[in-house]
């Protein structure tokens, strides 16, 4: 349905604007969208209105109102939901992907509810264990980075093991030497 006036509903409109007298048509001086404002004696008082201002603000925005009960009843939905994950024994990282949301909203929902959430199971290594991991993975093919990445450490720590045990890992790209250029 187009925004156009019709040729009838312009005849209506003009018919009504010509049985109105033009007094009739505008705004009154004083006239205001606000309620009656009454003297009780002690101060000018909005009839109907508790609270002052605030009373009048909550009384214009019950439309708005509505529309925020809407949204927090959305978000008290979602909130149940992520709390039954939790329950179900989902982690942190598991909540951010499926709802979208930051670490600190999930961990908001469910801290209202009382509940904790599953850690995420961590590989705790010690020394040992990370250089039986890092000489087994040296092959003389893969770089340092790469094996930092398959160790789950930093490159730092495969390049200080590499250092104190004499291993063979190649600096550059896979598999590939080094090649050196004279700078002129």
């Amino acid at each position: 349905m187009p925004d156009v006036v019709t040729r009838e509903e312009r005849t209506l409109i003009e018919a009504a604007l010509a049985a109105t007298p033009i007094e009739d048509r505008r705004v009154p001086m004083g006239a205001t969208g606000l309620p009656e404002i009454k003297w009780d004696g002690g101060a000018l008082r909005y009839v109907g209105i508790t609270n002052g201002w605030r009373g009048l603000v909550a009384a214009r925005s019950r439309g708005s109102q509505a529309a925020g009960r809407a949204a927090r009843s959305r978000v008290a939905d979602r909130n149940a939901r992520i709390c039954a994950d939790a329950r179900a024994g989902m982690t942190y990282p598991q909540l951010m992907v499926k709802y979208e949301l930051s670490r600190h909203s999930i961990y908001a929902a469910v801290a209202r509810s009382g509940l904790r959430v599953t850690p995420v199971p961590r590989e705790f290594t010690t020394a040992e264990m990370l250089t039986a991991k890092i000489v087994a993975l040296v092959d003389g093919v893969r770089t340092v980075p790469q094996i930092a990445a398959e160790a789950g450490c930093s490159s730092r720590s495969v390049r200080y093991r590499r250092d104190l045990l004499g291993l063979d890992i190649p600096h550059g790209l896979a598999g590939k030497p080094i090649q050196w250029r004279a700078v002129a």
